[in-house]
């Protein structure tokens, strides 16, 4: 199964998977909203990943199965995290 992602442009960390083929109008409106506008940023093939973020590839391909999309808000203490390894990096 392939999903597309999409990050939200007006929350950080918010991020929006869709199984591959289904579009945003698949999504609830309400949720859609809450979104804001949103920006694909990758295409993945889950038979070719373990894990995703925090979820089991095989879990997320269960989940767009049934619902066709799913929700992931990452947490404000793992944004710094990224972040401040980027930093690291950086210098």
């Amino acid at each position: 199964m392939k999903c597309v992602v999409y990050r939200s442009v007006k929350k950080d960390g918010y991020y929006l998977y869709l199984e591959f083929g289904r579009k945003l109008s698949d999504v609830p409106g309400e949720l859609l909203q809450k979104f804001g506008s949103l920006k694909q940023i990758m295409l993945i093939d889950l038979e070719r990943k373990k894990d995703l973020q925090q979820i089991p590839a095989g879990k997320l391909s269960e989940i767009l199965a049934e619902k066709h999309y799913f929700v992931y808000i990452q947490s404000p203490e793992a944004i710094e995290k990224i972040i401040s390894e980027k930093l690291l990096q950086d210098s």
